[in-house]
């Protein structure tokens, strides 16, 4: 009896940590930048207009057009918390603590031994509490697939195959890339499928399923031509011009240290890491191949993004639950072993991170700033000024900051929200006001050679806001007048 209390009770600490690293400081930790100002932006328009859509997020070069499933997941966060800038992150936030939850009972499923020690891990591992503080189509990945893991091996009935793949397939709606990972699994399932009871019954509802969840995508390509989704995909994939086989083991060889980097941010643990990786894949390989099934999609996820031009941290994302579900097998001696000092490494370098995550988050790109609070500060100071002054012929830029965004769309967008609609890049040098947010002081701002500055250099400042301690302030000019 004691014994089940001291479990109860530990897991209970568990999930009130795995909760607080996601929700405790998203307006100071959280990230926010011009993408989600955009998708905030978009979501309140869905709302406002009742439109029901597929097309969702545009990647930043707009090669790339995703579906509107991440919108539909985080608009009622938005509606709920009134399209704040934080809004959308508190959903993030939610769906990556339903994703810990769902990863908690897929452990008990498949390996209950070692429950408490892969719940810790999951309640802290750095990307896991990352994509649950950023509010990014691509962090919801994890999510679908550790449904699709969970109703794949629940039992062998086939509604449950076809919500398998149905949740497979929605991960693609996230992120395109997720179909290497998901579509490798799917064609590797019959080896982990029970063959006894009509397997291929299971993998046809399975498959139905996983294409039930593209279907939107193809009706749309075919009925829109030339297409928007897989087929504009296709045809801007970022592939590598040529390929040459000892650049590509140097591509390899870099993925797969920024991987491991991602799981450890340690690069003494990433070389032991690998190591154990190589010591579990020759085990089961000896003792039993079919675990190797759950590590193949991660395998396939590195090689298919050395084939591009470029690797992301979140290209990698659609591999993460399986090489977790991977860890978590049930092995006997070496491999048991083998496992648990993984995990255990893990948990040990999450511990050097999980508190600067949510504290100050260091490992937000610095190009990416202010936080969030800030931001709002300066929306609602620009608002503010705008209406009680009555201003019209407004523009906005951001000079003299980190932030290389001088057009100032994180602004721009949630400015839109409320109501207030600005002049747009090519009218600087017609609009007879000017808020610039920056990092400078006035007379070095007036020294900024950008042409956004050009009527203004020399023209009146109306006002400025320091924005409480955080070293970013408003200014506020008048078209010099000629």
């Amino acid at each position: 009896m004691k014994k089940n209390s001291a479990f109860f009770l530990i897991c209970l600490l568990i999930i009130i940590l795995a909760f607080f690293v996601r929700f405790y400081n998203l307006d100071y930790s959280g990230v926010f930048l011009w993408d989600n100002s955009y998708d905030l932006m978009k979501i309140h328009q869905y709302f406002k207009e009742k439109t029901f859509t597929i097309i969702g997020p545009i990647s930043e070069d707009g090669s790339k057009v995703f579906s509107s499933l991440t919108y539909y997941m985080l608009l009622p966060f938005a509606v709920i918390f009134n399209f704040d800038p934080v809004s959308t992150t508190i959903g993030a936030a939610f769906w990556g603590f339903l994703t810990f939850l769902l990863i908690l009972f897929l452990v008990k499923i498949i390996n209950p031994e070692i429950f408490l020690i892969s719940a810790f891990l999951a309640s802290i591992w750095f990307p896991l509490v990352e994509t649950s503080r950023w509010a990014w189509n691509p962090n919801l990945i994890p999510f679908w697939i550790t449904l699709g893991l969970i109703f794949f091996h629940w039992d062998n009935s086939y509604w449950r195959k076809f919500l398998a793949g149905l949740f497979f397939g929605l991960s693609i709606h996230n992120h395109y890339l997720s179909f290497i990972a998901c579509i490798v699994f799917l064609l590797l399932s019959p080896l982990a499928l029970n063959m006894n009871k009509k397997p291929w019954k299971q993998l046809i509802f399975l498959f139905l399923g996983f294409f039930f969840a593209l279907s939107p995508f193809i009706v749309f390509d075919l009925t829109h031509k030339p297409g928007l989704f897989l087929s504009r995909f296709f045809y801007f994939m970022p592939f590598q011009k040529s390929f040459n086989f000892f650049v590509f083991l140097k591509e390899l060889n870099s993925n797969l240290i920024e991987v491991f980097f991602y799981y450890t941010h340690n690069r003494f643990f990433i070389w032991i890491t690998l190591f154990l990786i190589l010591s579990l894949l020759v085990y089961d390989f000896k003792k039993d191949k079919k675990n190797l099934v759950y590590i193949l999609p991660w395998i396939s996820q590195v090689l298919f993004v050395t084939f591009l031009k470029n690797s992301f941290s979140h290209y990698f994302l659609p591999g993460l639950i399986f090489f977790f579900f991977y860890l978590i097998i049930p092995r006997e001696r070496i491999g048991k072993i083998f496992a648990k000092v993984l995990i255990s490494i893990f948990i040990f370098t999450s511990l050097f991170t999980v508190f600067s995550q949510i504290k100050n988050n260091p490992y937000v790109f610095y190009g990416w700033k202010p936080n969030i609070r800030t931001v709002r500060e300066i929306v609602i100071t620009i608002e503010r000024a705008i209406k009680e002054n009555k201003l019209n012929n407004v523009n906005l830029a951001v000079l003299g900051s980190v932030d290389p965004n001088t057009y100032g769309w994180k602004y721009r967008n949630l400015l839109l929200i409320r109501g207030i609609n600005l002049k747009t890049r090519d009218e600087y040098f017609s609009s007879d006001f000017l808020f610039v947010i920056s990092q400078l002081p006035e007379g070095e701002l007036r020294k900024d050679p950008a042409s956004e500055m050009a009527n203004f250099r020399d023209g009146l400042l109306l006002n400025r806001w320091d924005i409480n301690d955080t070293g970013w302030s408003i200014y506020l000019f008048e078209k010099e007048k000629k």
